[in-house]
């Protein structure tokens, strides 16, 4: 099943490495068109990463149960039910990718410009980074969160 996401993964990521972004010297309709395409690759990336955690979600259910996690002393379980090991980090990265996604809409819609001097797409800079935060957060997060896999 992974296999698939690492043959999907790799080229989005090669995409996003390969884009040249000079932000100051670029036109404003020109920067927001290249906004848009960071923010269409890192939508693919982002999304990857969604269904990765989406399938350990999954594959871990009680009715499943083709993994499981490695359970530390410092891991809490659920407050109902102490000894239930919910995959709370998996849970996290599909929940910041629905929090983002919109945003990315928001970003991809920036392209439209009414006319030179309409300033309605000033936020796009800050939605930058705030999205690439979010990725690389959820990249790493979902990195550590796979070493604490174990297949059954």
């Amino acid at each position: 099943v992974f296999r698939s996401y690492v043959r999907r993964l790799h080229p989005r990521i090669r995409d996003l490495q390969s884009m040249p972004l000079n932000y100051e010297e670029m036109e404003e309709s020109f920067r927001n068109d290249r906004l848009s395409d960071l923010f269409y690759h890192i939508t693919g990336v982002f999304s990857v990463e969604a269904n990765i955690a989406n399938d350990i979600r999954h594959l871990f259910r009680s009715e499943i149960e083709d993994i499981s996690l490695k359970w530390g002393p410092e891991r809490i379980g659920s407050s109902t039910m102490p000894h239930k090991i919910n995959p709370s980090d998996f849970e996290n990265v599909v929940g910041l990718w629905k929090a983002y996604y919109p945003r990315v809409l928001t970003a991809i819609q920036g392209q439209m410009i009414e006319h030179q001097g309409d300033s309605t797409n000033t936020t796009l800079p800050s939605l930058t980074y705030e999205i690439i935060v979010a990725l690389c957060y959820t990249t790493r997060h979902l990195e550590k969160s796979l070493g604490l896999v174990l297949f059954n």
